[in-house]
């Protein structure tokens, strides 16, 4: 996109720890395939339990 925001919005009840951490990571996978990404410009967010999870997801996963 040259401008705006692109949302991938999913919903997912997943319970605590590394189970539920693990859905982060295909999410941003498939995100990263578009060509209308910017991956420069990814963010993600979460709201309550998903917030958790969003953050959590992102330091697991730092390679």
């Amino acid at each position: 996109m040259d401008r705006g925001k692109a949302v991938l919005s999913f919903s997912k009840v997943y319970p605590c720890g590394r189970i539920g951490e693990s859905v982060v990571r295909p999410v941003v996978d498939y995100v990263l395939t578009r060509p209308e990404v910017d991956p420069e410009r990814l963010a993600i967010a979460g709201w309550s339990f998903g917030g958790y999870l969003a953050l959590r997801g992102r330091a697991v996963n730092l390679d």
